[in-house]
C-alpha cells in the first residue's frame, strides 16, 4: 500500500471540504427534497477519493451522480423526511406523556433505521441494482450481517455530532469527513462487488 505524503493528505482534505460544500449547496437549494441525491453524490465522489487508482474530478462527478436517477432519489428523500418527522412526533409524544415503553421503542427503532441508512445510501451511490427492491434487500443483508462495521459507522456519526457540539463551524467539513471515514469502514465488505461496479453490471 502506497503511503500518503503530507501534500496528498492536504489535497484530500481540500477535496473533502469541497464535497461538503457541494453537499450543503444542493441540499439547501433543494429545500431538503434533494437529501438522498446529495448523499448519493457525496458518497460517489468520496469512494473515488478513497481509491488511489482513480483520478477524481470532484464537481463533475458530484453533479453527474446527483442528476442520475434523480426522480428515484426524490421519492426516497420524501420517504426519509416523512419517517424522520414520524420519529420526532412519536418521541415528543412519548416524552411529554412519560410513556417509557413508547419512548424506548422510538429510540431503538430510530437507531436501527439510521444504521440501515448508513449502508443504503453508500450502496445506492456506487452500485447499480436490478430494482429498488433489490437495493433495499442488499442493504439490509449487509447491515444485518456486519454488526461490528455498523458499530464503527455509528461511532463515526457520533464523532461528527460531538464535533458539532464543540464547535458548530465544523459543519463546513464534518459531514463529508465522517462519510469519508465510513467509506474506509465499508470498503472491505464492498470489495467483492467492485468488479460488478467496474463492469457496470447489475447486482
Amino acid at each position: 500500500m502506497q503511503s500518503k505524503t503530507i501534500k496528498d493528505i492536504f489535497k484530500l482534505f481540500i477535496d473533502i471540504f469541497y464535497v461538503n460544500l457541494l453537499f450543503w449547496c444542493t441540499l439547501i437549494v433543494g429545500l431538503g427534497l434533494t437529501t438522498v441525491a446529495s448523499f448519493k453524490a457525496m458518497f460517489h465522489v468520496l469512494f473515488h477519493l478513497h481509491d488511489p487508482k482513480h483520478q477524481t474530478y470532484v464537481a463533475r462527478e458530484y453533479f453527474e451522480s446527483f442528476k442520475e436517477n434523480f426522480l428515484t432519489s426524490l421519492w426516497m428523500s420524501v420517504v426519509l423526511i416523512g419517517v424522520a418527522l414520524l420519529y420526532y412526533v412519536l418521541f415528543r409524544y412519548a416524552f411529554t406523556n412519560v410513556i417509557t415503553v413508547l419512548m424506548a421503542f422510538s429510540i431503538v427503532s430510530a437507531f436501527l433505521f439510521v444504521s440501515y441508512l448508513l449502508y443504503l445510501l453508500p450502496i445506492y451511490a456506487i452500485f447499480q441494482t436490478e430494482s429498488n427492491k433489490k437495493l433495499f434487500q442488499n442493504s439490509f443483508f449487509l447491515f444485518a450481517g456486519h454488526p461490528w462495521v455498523t458499530f464503527k459507522l455509528i461511532g463515526s456519526l457520533a464523532f461528527v455530532v460531538l464535533l458539532f457540539e464543540l464547535f458548530s463551524g465544523t459543519i463546513l467539513f464534518s459531514v463529508a469527513l465522517v462519510c469519508y471515514i465510513n467509506t474506509i469502514h465499508l470498503d472491505p465488505i464492498f470489495k467483492p462487488y467492485y468488479p460488478v461496479l467496474v463492469e457496470e453490471e447489475s447486482i
